[in-house]
């Protein structure tokens, strides 16, 4: 069965609800359903968005579309912004809230493990050390995430898409995001940062 973009952009969006919500970590997820963003393309514009995204629509916030769902399992804001009426970038803002801070870094490991089954491994891998408080004792790393000690950053390249996972902290409040960018957007909107600044992003860089 051939199907048009919008259908692909649906099936690919229930298709991620529905392997993201199996509790089986060694499921396979179909790359082929992930398009560039939650089974969306670049370069749609904003009523297919609206007509095949099913997560919770919160409403246009500075000219963004924001919806509150769930990504790979986890509780988040989803955002799309548009180029000239075309889609060229996405964010999520993984909401969840953890009493134990090692779970946010349980948390970036889980979906950078999926976003690389979907997309191959990161090109880079980082973890930045601000200071050396607690770089020994990794139990703590959680801990010293919220303080702004350190910082986990991956990146990934594909044919369209640059994509960049963070995790990092201020204020011991947690920033874990992923950003997912259209390469022709990139090279196009060269002022544009690859890391926006977003209108619910309660920490920014």
């Amino acid at each position: 069965m051939v199907l048009s973009v919008p259908a692909m952009a649906q099936e690919g969006s229930r298709a991620f609800e529905e392997a993201f919500e199996q509790p089986d970590p060694e499921e396979i997820l179909d790359p082929a359903l992930a398009g560039d963003f939650r089974g969306f393309v670049w370069g749609l514009d904003r009523n297919s968005v609206r007509e095949f995204e099913t997560a919770e629509f919160l409403g246009p916030i500075e000219d963004v579309l924001v919806y509150r769902g769930k990504d790979f399992g986890f509780k988040s804001y989803i955002q799309y912004y548009f180029y000239g009426e075309k889609l060229g970038r996405a964010i999520v803002l993984y909401n969840d809230n953890n009493s134990n801070p090692q779970d946010y870094l349980n948390d970036y490991i889980s979906v950078q493990n999926k976003i690389s089954r979907l997309y191959g491994p990161p090109t880079s891998d980082n973890v930045i050390w601000n200071d050396d408080n607690y770089r020994d004792d990794p139990e703590r790393w959680g801990q010293a995430m919220l303080m702004g000690i350190v910082e986990f950053v991956s990146v990934w390249s594909t044919p369209t898409s640059v994509i960049q996972l963070e995790l990092k902290g201020r204020d011991m409040k947690p920033n874990f995001r992923a950003v997912y960018i259209s390469k022709t957007v990139l090279a196009e909107e060269n002022e544009v940062p690859l890391v926006p600044q977003d209108p619910l992003n309660p920490v920014q860089p």
